[in-house]
């Protein structure tokens, strides 16, 4: 009768262990990249409620980490990247629910996802940029693979990445 209580605790901690609530711990990053946000509560929609709630600490984590992970993968040896964002408005919209609880972003054509930073990129302590950028992608909708995927910053992460493969990757003339 022991085994069989001692196999249901096991299979209770591993169900709670598994928790899809609780997202997995991100590997860390190389530390070639640092992410900063100024003044996120006084961003334009980076929340889960819309426009004029609050700026959510999912959201901003996500993004961050991304960015840390494109750094790590992209930039080579010795470089170093600060970026600091200054705003964010999340692609889509919120939708009034009148007596819902349930709330839907809508993805519109006229809604497009937009992140305006500053970044910094530095080679062994020498400034090799340092600039703002406003991110947007008014044709966010016509990409048919990110429509499969269920990330919810799918839209923003896939402008980031674009910004960052256009920034900075080098070309080399001799090649």
């Amino acid at each position: 009768m022991r085994a069989p209580a001692l196999l249901l605790m096991l299979v209770a901690g591993t169900a709670i262990a598994a928790d899809p609530a609780t997202p997995p711990a991100a590997a860390p990053p190389a530390g070639n990249t640092t992410v900063s946000f100024k003044k996120p509560d006084k961003f334009t929609d980076a929340g889960t409620e819309g426009i004029g709630s609050r700026t959510s600490p999912r959201v901003l984590d996500a993004l961050k980490v991304h960015l840390e992970q494109l750094g790590a993968k992209k930039l080579p040896a010795g470089e170093t990247l600060q970026i600091t964002i200054t705003d964010i408005d999340l692609a889509g919209r919120f939708d009034p629910q009148p007596g819902g609880n349930d709330r839907v972003r809508i993805m519109r054509d006229v809604d497009w996802p937009r992140i305006d930073l500053h970044y910094t990129l530095q080679q062994d302590g020498r400034t090799l940029a340092d600039a703002d950028a406003s991110l947007s992608d008014m044709n966010y909708l016509a990409s048919s693979s990110l429509r499969r995927s269920t990330d919810p910053l799918r839209y923003e992460k896939d402008m980031l990445d674009a910004w960052f493969a256009k920034t900075f990757t080098r070309r080399n003339p001799a090649r």
